[in-house]
């Protein structure tokens, strides 16, 4: 699950958020989004570690 490139897009799909949402969230969590359309694993990692598992955490913001 983690060891993949994923876009914002695609993250934001697995929360249920919109892509913004998503970048606030990570803004607040301080998560580091890299200006490149698609994530790195390292921070796909940091995010779901930051956020919580996207099945469990689904739209509880």
């Amino acid at each position: 699950m983690i060891s993949q490139v994923k876009t914002r897009k695609e993250i934001a799909d697995q929360y249920g958020v919109d892509v913004k949402t998503l970048i606030k969230w990570c803004e607040k969590e301080g998560v580091q989004l890299e200006k490149r359309s698609r994530l790195l694993p390292k921070v796909v990692k940091e995010i779901y570690e930051r956020l919580g598992s996207p099945e469990f955490n689904r739209n509880s913001r």
